[in-house]
């Protein structure tokens, strides 16, 4: 069961990159909680100011 998780995990790790980096590609600001699964604090992305 431990397995499930930790792939689970990945899985959603990899989904949070892929929708951070569409976000940034098309201009926008991505989710909060995809940034915070990436480990990415979202006020101090934010203050980038440019996607």
């Amino acid at each position: 069961m431990r397995r499930q998780s930790t792939f689970g995990s990945f899985l959603d790790t990899v989904a949070s990159a892929i929708a951070v980096s569409v976000a940034v590609r098309e201009h926008r600001a991505p989710r909060a909680s995809d940034l915070t699964t990436l480990g990415i604090d979202p006020m101090q992305f934010s203050k980038m100011g440019r996607y």
